[in-house]
């Protein structure tokens, strides 16, 4: 998590493009970081205008995997309660609307179960994990729902039984599948040094790509694939 943007784009050699041809982008967030939901409509936007020229994959992160393991120490986080604070700095700053009464109220003790619910819903499509992450962050933002809880991912998925199957949905949660790709995340994260959320990995036809880092602007970002793509 990040309250503001990082100046510094990281080239990354030798990454293989997802897709022969076309650029390859890597969302890593991460369902309880406040500063990927405000960059929710840049990364919306960047969708739709680069539907035909790249392809799209999401990373968990694994923000918080108990708060005995998390320090923020950009933001001296290491209490739930300080976490508040950290939401309402991330709304005061954006103008977005973000309910940071969970902190108070019902802090979240992991972020790992939603990792864990995303990686389910991936397992049907990643279109179908990408609005489950978007319900899950809209669960916790604009309701102030506790999304460490159970009851409140299953209810999500019952949520979207138009496009959901919520009897495999239930079954893969805790499966062995969905454990092995969350870690696979977790380790990617690991192996690309991504320390804050969201963060972009952006990879080119030829291998050659940039990290961009925080709550970057559509403009900051389209700069950066214009550069990449000379």
């Amino acid at each position: 998590m990040t309250n503001k943007t990082e100046k510094v784009d990281n080239q990354i050699q030798n990454t293989p493009p997802v897709v022969e041809g076309k650029l390859g982008i890597v969302y890593y967030t991460d369902p309880l970081c406040c500063w990927s939901w405000v960059f929710e409509p840049v990364w919306e936007a960047l969708q739709t205008m680069l539907a035909e020229q790249a392809t799209f994959r999401y990373c968990m992160g694994g923000l918080i995997p108990s708060w005995e393991d998390f320090y923020d120490n950009v933001n001296d986080v290491s209490k739930p309660i300080q976490m508040g604070a950290v939401f309402m700095q991330a709304a005061h700053l954006t103008g977005q609307q973000i309910n940071s009464h969970i902190w108070f109220d019902d802090p979240p003790a992991s972020s790992y179960p939603a990792c864990l619910a995303v990686k389910a819903a991936a397992l049907q499509s990643e279109q179908i994990a990408a609005r489950y992450l978007k319900e899950v962050r809209h669960t916790l933002m604009i309701d102030g729902l506790n999304i460490a809880r159970k009851e409140v991912l299953v209810n999500i998925a019952m949520q979207m039984k138009d496009i959901l199957n919520t009897e495999r949905f239930l079954n893969d949660l805790s499966g062995q599948v969905t454990i092995a790709n969350f870690k696979k995340d977790l380790e990617e994260i690991i192996v690309k040094n991504i320390r804050r959320f969201p963060s972009l990995v952006i990879t080119n036809a030829h291998g050659r790509g940039v990290i961009m880092v925080g709550n970057r602007p559509l403009d900051a970002i389209l700069s950066g694939i214009d550069q990449l793509t000379r």
